[in-house]
């Protein structure tokens, strides 16, 4: 039986960041809550409005793990419902294609959280094992246009995040490089969810401490020529020593910069991701994409400009690790605390979702121009079962 129209949650597509960030947090705790919502105004104030392809890909992963059913799950649709079922026992596969070069990383912010609480198949005796895992193959752009690369996903979501979960629990693995306009990437990603009646445990971020090391991924593939990566990496070389981040502080500086020709990949494409590790267990980065406007020299410059940034704001996670935290934030157990930079928009709309989902009160307090600490108390949610 279909649940009563107020029993349905209404929520505001356009509300705050408006974009694509409303629909994947929302789903992800719709399927994990057992709670139906609705979408209206999605993309309202972005041109095209409605949903975008790789917005719909997202939102129809999470429908096949959970059963859902959705209304309105189309291209350009600017309202939606989904009514989720029961989340679908871990151990099985699921593959989607965004047929674009829509970022990969995207679809693993919308499936990860439902992910990590798949309850084990029926009498399966390794409950939160290696034999329970969920393999997703994603297809579509892995170095994308407004998203995350998939290398900060890597070295940047996953080593500060996992510490939530487990790092061990979690695995991509990059079989094919895709790049803007053509895509044809693919990840492989494995999820090993937590065992019924565990919780992802709070998050302390709370010094951002003294940088220990610089590493990076430099990068061209399809028809570019290497020369172009090494002159990117010479130019951030440049950079990173006019920011006082030298050799003499860092010897091993210029080898941490990996520079790489990717043959395996669809399509041509550049860019740079770069990312400072600090001796209390911080991740900040800054990358940069190539394009046909840009010289090499200036996507260096960029990825090192976005990294001084964040570094300079003395918190403990970058613009875009700060409001991707927010929803395991909220679904963990206890208190978490995170020092952070100025408060983004995608910050402020994840954790208004948050409240409007799961009532979970998040407290943003200013330190100085530059700081604030972001806190909350978690739901402390477990995996419910099927059966």
């Amino acid at each position: 039986m279909h649940p009563a129209a107020e029993d349905v949650h209404v929520l505001d597509g356009g509300n705050l960041e408006g974009g694509g960030q409303i629909l994947r947090n929302s789903v992800s705790y719709s399927a994990l809550l057992r709670k139906p919502i609705r979408i209206a105004a999605i993309r309202v104030h972005r041109s095209p409005p409605g949903l975008r392809a790789q917005h719909l890909k997202g939102i129809e992963l999470v429908q096949e793990l959970c059963g859902a059913e959705l209304v309105g799950g189309a291209v350009s649709s600017e309202e939606l419902l989904f009514r989720p079922g029961p989340l679908a026992p871990a151990g099985i596969e699921v593959c989607a294609d965004t047929q674009t070069a829509g970022s990969i990383t995207l679809l693993i912010q919308t499936i990860l959280p439902v992910l990590l609480f798949q309850p084990p198949a029926q009498d399966d005796p390794d409950a939160g094992g290696v034999r329970n895992a969920t393999t997703v193959v994603l297809k579509g752009g892995t170095n994308a246009t407004h998203a995350p690369q998939v290398d900060y996903f890597l070295h940047v979501f996953l080593p500060v995040a996992g510490r939530m979960f487990g790092g061990d629990r979690v695995s991509a693995t990059v079989r094919r490089r895709g790049y803007y306009p053509k895509g044809g990437g693919e990840v492989v990603l494995e999820v090993r969810p937590l065992a019924p009646g565990k919780t992802l445990d709070g998050i302390s971020l709370t010094e951002r401490g003294e940088v220990t090391r610089i590493r990076g991924y430099i990068y061209v593939g399809g028809v570019l020529p290497i020369s172009m990566a090494w002159e990117m990496h010479k130019k951030v070389l440049q950079e990173l020593k006019a920011a006082n981040f030298t050799a003499d502080r860092f010897p091993t500086l210029e080898t941490d910069l990996f520079v790489c020709k990717e043959r395996n990949a669809a399509g041509g494409g550049s860019g740079v991701v770069i990312w400072a590790e600090t001796d209390t267990g911080c991740i900040l980065a800054g990358s940069a994409l190539g394009d046909r406007s840009k010289t090499s020299k200036a996507v260096a410059v960029e990825a090192c400009a976005e990294l001084i940034r964040h570094l300079e704001t003395g918190g403990c996670v970058d613009e875009y690790l700060q409001d991707q935290l927010i929803i395991l934030m909220a679904l963990a157990e206890g208190p978490s605390r995170v020092l952070a930079g100025p408060i983004s928009l995608h910050t402020q709309t994840a954790i208004w979702v948050a409240k409007e989902l799961t009532g979970v009160e998040f407290s943003v307090e200013k330190v100085n121009d530059t700081t604030c600490w972001i806190q909350c108390e978690g739901i402390g949610y477990t995996c419910q079962s099927p059966y």
